[in-house]
């Protein structure tokens, strides 16, 4: 984590934006991974995985 240096208020914003961000995206990764045929495929699983996981590492190891 970089250290910078912010009011109080835009860090809650921020740390509010996040949660609402990443709520979105679990909800949309299930309900996209509930649609595929070939979810239970090795394929299929890591088709939604790999993606969701690299905007889970930008967005909470960069931000």
């Amino acid at each position: 984590m970089k250290s910078r240096t912010k009011g109080m208020g835009n860090i809650g914003l921020l740390n509010i934006i996040m949660s609402a961000f990443g709520i979105t995206m679990i909800t949309l990764f299930i309900f996209l991974w509930s649609l595929d045929e070939g979810k239970w495929s090795l394929i299929g699983i890591s088709s939604y995985a790999i993606p969701v996981v690299l905007v889970y590492f930008v967005v909470f190891v960069y931000v």
